[in-house]
């Protein structure tokens, strides 16, 4: 389970039509960053289930609603949105086995250096 606040900033912003009458293509692009807010802010919520455990396959779903009008002079334009995610570590598992076998490797220098000190007392 998640939940928390989001933000977002705008960057660029634009109005596109694209139009094919009779074999002729027009598009008219407008920009109209001038009439959109420039910060959203909003709150997120939603779950999600591990694949293969200790792997870091997941697998979730999240739902976005913004509290702030995305165009400044016209009310009931908040974003929300519903997120369908799917996290597949890539070389995340080579990492770990590294980790470990460097972690073993320790382990066992340390047993071994354990060993010798107690031969060294009993002689």
């Amino acid at each position: 389970m998640e939940a928390g606040p989001q933000f977002g900033l705008m960057y660029k912003s634009w109005i596109e039509f694209r139009s094919d009458i009779e074999g002729k293509d027009a598009t008219i692009k407008e920009y109209n960053k001038d009439q959109i807010n420039k910060l959203d802010v909003g709150m997120m919520a939603g779950f999600g289930y591990t694949l293969f455990k200790g792997t870091g396959w997941t697998f979730g779903v999240k739902y976005y609603y913004g509290f702030v009008n995305v165009y400044k002079d016209r009310k009931g334009t908040k974003n929300s949105s519903i997120f369908v995610k799917m996290n597949i570590p890539i070389g995340a598992g080579e990492v770990a086995q590294k980790k470990a076998a460097e972690k073993a490797a320790k382990k066992k220098a340390k047993k071994e250096e354990r060993a010798l000190e107690k031969e060294k007392k009993g002689q």
